[in-house]
């Protein structure tokens, strides 16, 4: 059993650089952005549940959802900074635009 863990962390640590994984605090589950939505994957039976879906990312009187380049949670971890939008200035994307989702309320604010 152990064998299996350690080799189910090593395989998902070398796949999850190139797919934007984030390990949550607790350890025993990651973030990833799949198909515009925020999902989050508790190990060891690979649960999948959306913390932010595109109904969530879609502005009011907007029809298509912001498309998430990058995020961060605030500290207490209720909202939800969202970073979109990017132009590459020389080789980097450096600019774009930002969206709060606040997750208690679902209201999205740029």
């Amino acid at each position: 059993m152990k064998k299996i863990i350690i080799l189910i962390l090593i395989v998902v640590s070398v796949t999850s650089h190139g797919q934007g994984i984030r390990w949550e605090a607790s350890g025993n589950s990651y973030l990833r952005v799949a198909d515009n939505q925020l999902v989050r994957h508790t190990l060891p039976a690979n649960t999948q549940t959306t913390i932010v879906s595109k109904a969530d990312l879609t502005p009011a009187g907007v029809n298509g959802s912001i498309v998430i380049r990058n995020y961060a949670f605030s500290e207490d971890q209720t909202k939800l900074l969202i970073y979109t939008n990017t132009k590459q200035v020389w080789r980097l994307d450096t600019r774009g635009d930002y969206w709060v989702l606040d997750l208690t309320t679902k209201k999205l604010q740029q």
